[in-house]
């Protein structure tokens, strides 16, 4: 027998992905827009685990707008918070109370042209 979350899914318009090949760019945004905002009711009323989650965004077979939320931001907070700041803010982004994401910059990219490179010197600091 399917699970709950699974034959609810089913029933969602936004969660079809038989008709993918006829979509434009535009219905697939919106597509996805749409299973994103579903998902966190989905995930509530059955409650669905950050890992479960991720299960389902997979059988989902496209990527939704707030994929780096369960994937960067919570695994963030587990990994790297203490037991303190885990009680406070696990609860609130596994229940979307809040939603994160995850931004990084590399040296490398192409902004050497604009920022001064830093060097090492005899002191403490890094000067530009």
């Amino acid at each position: 027998m399917l699970p709950s979350w699974r034959l609810a899914a089913r029933r969602k318009p936004v969660f079809k992905k038989d008709d993918f090949i006829f979509l434009d760019r535009t219905e697939l945004y919106r597509r996805a827009l749409g299973a994103a905002m579903a998902l966190p009711k989905l995930a509530k009323d059955h409650g669905l685990t950050p890992e479960d989650f991720g299960y389902v965004t997979r059988l989902l077979g496209f990527p939704l707008p707030i994929d780096l939320h369960f994937s960067m931001f919570v695994t963030t907070i587990r990994g790297q918070g203490d037991d303190e700041q885990q009680a406070y803010w696990l609860p609130k982004a596994v229940n979307f109370e809040i939603v994160g994401t995850y931004a990084q910059t590399e040296v490398s990219s192409g902004l050497k042209s604009l920022m001064p490179m830093p060097r090492l010197t005899s002191g403490p600091w890094v000067e530009p």
